[in-house]
């Protein structure tokens, strides 16, 4: 095992390392040990990569863990879905409300013609029923002047009559 980490520490400076009972001098062994250092920082990154990518996999290759995913899936299907009715209910919703405004609004102004044209009537009516009356007393007025004018012939008349008889 520590004989296989060598190789791959190896691997990653790109060099060979010095025999294990080798002695180096102590500018060289600092820095082999910040480049030992480094290297193995990178391959114990690279070891947690692999491990989790292979843990992934096995884990995509479970049927139990494929399940769950299907399931996920299909929850957010159904929450895309209800999110896209809710919205839909909410436009709808919103459409109605401005149809009944439309309705209130023409409603209104139907009420208030409805109203005016009765006022109207109304008035027209009414001018008629004065214009009768104005007639009537027209009538009555030229009946009552021409009563008079009779009146006033026939006592006239007697009065000639009279003249005529003395």
């Amino acid at each position: 095992m520590a004989f296989l980490y060598r190789e791959q520490m190896e691997a990653e400076l790109g060099a060979p390392l010095p025999a294990p009972d080798e002695e180096l001098p102590q500018a060289l062994e600092k820095r082999l040990a910040g480049l030992l250092a480094k290297a193995g920082q990178q391959l114990t990154q690279e070891k947690q990569a692999n491990a989790a990518q292979a843990a992934a996999q096995q884990q995509a290759q479970d049927p139990v863990f494929q399940m769950k995913q299907a399931e996920l899936q299909i929850k957010q299907g159904e929450l895309q879905r209800k999110a896209a009715k809710d919205a839909m209910d909410g436009a709808l919703e919103q459409e109605r409300l401005n149809l009944d405004k439309e309705k209130a609004a023409t409603t209104a102004t139907l009420e208030a013609n409805r109203i005016a044209s009765q006022n109207e009537q109304s008035e027209a009516k009414k001018d008629l029923e004065e214009a009768k009356v104005i007639i009537d007393m027209a009538k009555t007025v030229g009946e009552e002047r021409r009563t008079r004018a009779e009146s006033e012939r026939d006592r006239d008349e007697a009065l000639r009559d009279d003249r005529e008889d003395r």
